[in-house]
């Protein structure tokens, strides 16, 4: 099996299933369990990184590691980082992960090219069709408008669409069918606080609420601030596209189905959203959201807490 790998693209879903079909297929092949190790850029210094690496196990045959964000590493750290894939140890697996297309060149010539697999989004169709999948397997119906309105809620990958059809799946017996109703009510307005109900209350300008459900979030699952501003930002385009429509003097229905919103509460709540932000504003946003990213990705996560918290009031104040 290679000891280097390199997963590219935004498409989540796929790219976890990948490195499960690799770590199972080391089992396999050693007969036992490997130690697991998953890092993050700023969480350990990567030197320690690479030294654990290198390094043999008392309690293991082999350690799994898996290096996300992996564009971050920049100067010395990627040259130590192409320096270990050169030469590296014959007991580890070293797996590098990143949402963008391509890493810099000195990295992705050291990786062998059988070790790379680039996870692009899926088209439109492939992402109804995986929805309609999901729901079949399951002996449940759902509506091609719930479909339509479902995949503008989330972000474009099959990770995140899994998330919110398991949510909707937990409400549901089989053979039931699932509609555009269903979706704002359970998706948007659920007794679980998700990235859902924390844009019901960025919506409507209402910071406390938003720093009240976040604290929850934290407290229930961890709260990935990379994952909620990725949920955010789909949500706020939309929002910003609503926004522009109309300004530009389209009726809010017109605007609704050109953009294929079709739940009643979610349109009230887009409607709330336009009077509290304007499309300058959601412009905004947008950029900020992109710029808290980044700070995200590249911060330890203990720190995401606070920073999130300021990215709310940054956000509505």
């Amino acid at each position: 099996m290679d000891k280097i790998h390199l997963l590219l693209g935004p498409e989540e879903g796929q790219k976890k299933a990948h490195i499960k079909s690799l770590r199972d297929k080391l089992v396999q092949s050693l007969g036992e369990e490997p130690e697991d190790y998953r890092f993050y850029p700023d969480e350990k210094d990567l030197s320690e990184i690479i030294s654990l690496i290198s390094n043999g196990s008392l309690f293991a045959p082999h350690r799994f590691v898996q290096l996300y964000n992996v564009e971050a590493y920049k100067g010395n750290q990627q040259k130590a980082l192409i320096e270990y894939i050169k030469k590296p140890a014959e007991d580890a697996t070293l797996v590098l992960v990143s949402e963008k297309n391509s890493v810099d060149k000195k990295l992705d010539s050291v990786v062998p090219k059988a070790g790379k697999k680039v996870f692009w989004e899926l088209f439109e169709r492939d992402k109804k069709s995986w929805v309609f999948q999901y729901f079949r397997e399951r002996k449940m119906l759902i509506e091609p408008e719930a479909v339509d309105d479902l995949l503008e809620m989330v972000e474009n990958n099959t990770e995140e669409m899994k998330k919110a059809c398991s949510l909707l799946f937990f409400y549901f017996k089989e053979g039931a069918e699932i509609t555009t109703d269903d979706i704002d009510r359970i998706l948007y307005h659920s007794k679980e606080e998700t990235v859902f109900t924390l844009f019901d209350k960025i919506a409507l300008r209402d910071l406390e609420g938003a720093l009240d459900i976040y604290a929850k979030i934290r407290l229930a699952a961890g709260g990935d601030m990379v994952q909620l501003l990725g949920g955010l930002l789909w949500q706020i385009k939309k929002l910003l596209e609503v926004a522009l429509l109309l300004e530009g003097g389209m009726n809010p229905q017109q605007a609704f189905t050109q953009l294929k919103v079709f739940g009643k509460k979610r349109q009230a709540l887009f409607l709330s959203g336009t009077r509290s932000y304007s499309a300058g504003e959601l412009q905004r946003a947008v950029a900020l959201i992109a710029e808290y990213d980044g700070k995200a990705r590249s911060s330890r996560k203990e720190m995401q807490g606070p920073m999130m918290d300021l990215f709310l009031y940054q956000l509505m104040r």
